[in-house]
């Protein structure tokens, strides 16, 4: 559909930014689950295809340490990036891989783009920064939320990452939050080492209020008040 609108615009896309973009700023809050996680020090790095900042400003709101970058197609330097493995809480660094509403042409938004995203993943200078891609999701277990399986966008980071290590007999375990999976899902991703856990989002950012005492204003959730001396709760 965004090709078709682009082509009839003879190729000029700025239109269909503009409503994207409006339509993303017309969310009035993040969701439970961006305020879930930008409690969670134990985070300290994320990958996320959205364009919007919904994740970004409870970040910031929570006083996270953010580094972040965003891929953009129309720079030929776009990949370089530099991270550090050895950043330490409340430091959180965060990658866009689609590009962010913040700078409209940054986004991967047609066709095209997707094509030309695949295309360059790997590419030194144009794709997937190298700490991302070689470092940190080679080194760490991944949790996938808010994914279809069938999403291009999983299967970018599957395919164009993670098979590669699992081909090189990397023992990498990953997760993905799924509601309702078939038994055919369960069997096909536990073969590619990806476990399913059959969960909405909302009740899995509920549930990580209740195990880690964290605060969700947009469900009624506060954090539970440290014990006054001698063990009693006022």
């Amino acid at each position: 559909m965004a090709e078709y609108f682009v082509f009839r615009k003879s190729g000029r896309r700025e239109e269909l930014e503009k409503i994207i973009k409006d339509e993303i700023r017309s969310v009035p809050q993040p969701r439970p689950i961006h305020t879930a996680l930008a409690q969670l020090h134990q985070i300290r790095f994320a990958l996320t295809s959205n364009y919007d900042e919904l994740l970004e400003t409870e970040l910031n709101r929570y006083s996270r340490d953010l580094t972040k970058h965003f891929y953009d197609l129309q720079n030929p330097k776009t990949a370089h990036f530099r991270g550090s493995m050895l950043s330490k809480p409340p430091s959180i660094a965060l990658h866009k891989m689609h590009g962010t509403v913040e700078q409209p042409r940054s986004m991967v938004i047609t066709q095209t783009d997707y094509i030309r995203y695949l295309a360059n993943l790997n590419d030194p200078d144009r794709g997937m920064p190298e700490f991302f891609r070689k470092t940190v999701i080679p080194e760490f277990n991944l949790l996938f939320l808010g994914y279809s399986l069938e999403d291009w966008d999983f299967r970018v980071i599957w395919e164009g990452v993670l098979a590669n290590y699992r081909d090189a007999a990397v023992d990498l375990k990953s997760y993905a939050l799924l509601k309702n999976p078939s038994d055919f899902q369960r069997e096909f991703w536990a073969e590619r080492k990806v476990k399913l856990i059959d969960c909405d989002l909302t009740e899995f950012a509920r549930t990580l209020a209740q195990e880690f005492n964290l605060e969700i204003p947009q469900l009624g959730i506060a954090k539970t008040p440290p014990a006054a001396p001698g063990g009693s709760t006022p």
